[in-house]
C-alpha cells in the first residue's frame, strides 16, 4: 500500500497508454469459505506485504488473471512466498493442479497444509486435554467435603 503523501499526478502524456495493472491471483492456494478465516487471511497479507517490495513469478493464467506465486524482492525460497506462509497459517488451501508448472509450488504447498493441520490437531488436543481437567477439578471442587 502506497501512502496518500507519496501519490502524484501523473503527467497527461501518459494518459494515452493503456491501462497498466493486472489482475493476479496467488497461484494454487484458494482462500476458505468460511468468512472469520477469509479476515484473518487478508490480515495477515496485509501484516506479510505492508512496507515490503515483492517480485512475481507468473505460473499461468485462467482467462485475464495471472497466477502468481508471490515472494519478496530476492526471496527465491518458496517457504518464504506469500502462497506457502498463508497455507502454512492454516488460511490457505492448497489447490491442486497437473499443469507441471506447478508442481513444486503445489508439493512445497502441501508440506506446509501438512504443518499446518498437525499444528492444528496438536493445539486442539491440548485444548481438549485443559478442558477435561478443569471439568475434573470442578466436579472434584463440588463434592461434598467429609
Amino acid at each position: 500500500m502506497v501512502p496518500k503523501t507519496k501519490l502524484r499526478l501523473l503527467p497527461s502524456t501518459f494518459a494515452s497508454l493503456p491501462a497498466q495493472a493486472v489482475l493476479v491471483t496467488l497461484a494454487a492456494v484458494k482462500l476458505p469459505k468460511e468468512t472469520d478465516y477469509v479476515l484473518e487471511a487478508v490480515d495477515v497479507l496485509k501484516h506479510l506485504s505492508q512496507g515490503k517490495t515483492f517480485q512475481m513469478a507468473i505460473l499461468g493464467r485462467v482467462e485475464k488473471v495471472a497466477e502468481v506465486i508471490l515472494g519478496e524482492r530476492g526471496e527465491a525460497n518458496l517457504a518464504g512466498s506469500v502462497n506457502y506462509q498463508l497455507v502454512q497459517a492454516g488460511l490457505g488451501l492448497v489447490e491442486k493442479k497437473k499443469d507441471k508448472r506447478f508442481h513444486a509450488l503445489i508439493s512445497s504447498l502441501l508440506e506446509a497444509q501438512k504443518e499446518a493441520k498437525s499444528q492444528r490437531v496438536s493445539g486442539t488436543r491440548s485444548l481438549g486435554l485443559e478442558m477435561k481437567a478443569s471439568i475434573i477439578l470442578l466436579s472434584l471442587s463440588s463434592l461434598p467435603s467429609s
